[in-house]
C-alpha cells in the first residue's frame, strides 16, 4: 500500500463484543485512503481471533500487539500506534465506538494549510446507535483552554483529526503514568499551546455507553488520585490562566476529596488533596466574599 493520508489508531483490550461493529463503521467510510492500526494490549478474551479474521479481508487494517517497551494500557497502545503510523493525519479512535459514514471525508475537507486539527462533536448511545442519550458534546469556544479545563467544552479522544506534523512537534504524547483522564490531560496540554483548530458542530462519532466503558467502571482510590495529579499538572502549566480556572480547579479537588471520604484507608491521599486545596485558597483568593465562601467550603464541609 502507498502511504495513506489518514492513520486511524485504536487500542484494543478484550473488545471482541464490540470491535467488529467498530471496524465495519471504519470500513464503510466514504473516504477510503486510510490505514487502521489495531494495537492489542494483550487481550485474553478471543479478541485476537476476531481481529485476525477481519484484517485478512482488508489490507488497510493492520494488527499489532503492544510491545513490552510500551507501558500497558490504552495510552501505551496509542503511543505505539502513533510511532507506527504513516499517514499525514492521525485519528485516534476507541474499540467500542462508531464512525458516521462520512466522518473522515468531512473532517479532511475542512482542513486548510494553517490548521492543526479539525474536531467534530460526539454523541452518546447505548445498545443500538439509534438509542441516543442526551445532546452532542459542546466543542466550540473562543477561549478553548479555559473552557476545556472548566468542563464547558468536551473533546473525547476520537473527536479531533490531527495533523501529524503538529503532534510530532509537541514533544509529548499520552501520559502513561495516569490511570484515567489521560485524554483530558493530553488535550489540555495541547490547548495551552494555542493550536489552530476548526470545529464541526455535527456529531460524526457515536460514543458507546456500556458496563465496561469508562462510564460503567467503578471509581477507585488510584483513579481519583490519578485525576488529581492530572488536574494539578495542567493547572500548574496554565499559570497565566489561573485567575479564570482557580474556582473550577478548587471545586474539582473538593469533589475528589468527597469521593475519598466515602472510601476507607485513604488518609494519605486525602491529606495530599487537602494540602493542595489550602495552598490554592491562600495563594489565589480574589475578594472577601469569595474568601468567606472558600473558608466555609474548606473548613466546614471538608
Amino acid at each position: 500500500m502507498e502511504r495513506p493520508i489518514i492513520s486511524i489508531i485504536i487500542p484494543v483490550y478484550n473488545a471482541k463484543n464490540h470491535i467488529i461493529e467498530t471496524l465495519e463503521s471504519i470500513k464503510n467510510q466514504s473516504f477510503e485512503d486510510w490505514e487502521c492500526l489495531l494495537i492489542d494490549d494483550h487481550s485474553t478474551d478471543g479478541t485476537f481471533e476476531a481481529l485476525n479474521k477481519f484484517t485478512l479481508q482488508d489490507a488497510r487494517f493492520k494488527y499489532y500487539k503492544r510491545p513490552r517497551s510500551y507501558k500497558p494500557g490504552g495510552c501505551g497502545a496509542r503511543n505505539y500506534g502513533f510511532d507506527l503510523s504513516k499517514g499525514s493525519y492521525v485519528q485516534w479512535f476507541d474499540a467500542d465506538d462508531l464512525m458516521d459514514t462520512n466522518m473522515l471525508k468531512v473532517k479532511l475537507s475542512k482542513f486548510s494549510h494553517e490548521l492543526d486539527a479539525v474536531i467534530c462533536q460526539t454523541i452518546l448511545f447505548k445498545g443500538e446507535v439509534s438509542n441516543i442519550l442526551g445532546a452532542a458534546t459542546r466543542i466550540e469556544s473562543k477561549k478553548p483552554f479555559i473552557d476545556f479545563f472548566n468542563g464547558d467544552i468536551t473533546y473525547y479522544t476520537p473527536g479531533p483529526l490531527w495533523r501529524k506534523s503538529f503532534l510530532l512537534n509537541l514533544g509529548f504524547l499520552f501520559n502513561t503514568a495516569l490511570l484515567n483522564v489521560q485524554e483530558w490531560e493530553f488535550y489540555a496540554k495541547i490547548l495551552l499551546k494555542s493550536p489552530s483548530i476548526k470545529t464541526i458542530n455535527s456529531p460524526f462519532i457515536y460514543y458507546r455507553k456500556h458496563e465496561n466503558s469508562i462510564w460503567g467502571k467503578k471509581r477507585t482510590k488510584k483513579k481519583i488520585m490519578s485525576e488529581f495529579n492530572a488536574a494539578k499538572s495542567v493547572f500548574n502549566l496554565g499559570i497565566s490562566f489561573k485567575k479564570e480556572i482557580i474556582k473550577s480547579y478548587f471545586l474539582r479537588l473538593g469533589k475528589l476529596y468527597f469521593e475519598l471520604l466515602e472510601m476507607k484507608n485513604n488518609y494519605k491521599e486525602r491529606k495530599e488533596i487537602k494540602k493542595e486545596l489550602i495552598k490554592i485558597f491562600f495563594q489565589k483568593r480574589v475578594n472577601f466574599k469569595d474568601s468567606v465562601r472558600f473558608v466555609n467550603y474548606l473548613f466546614v464541609k471538608i
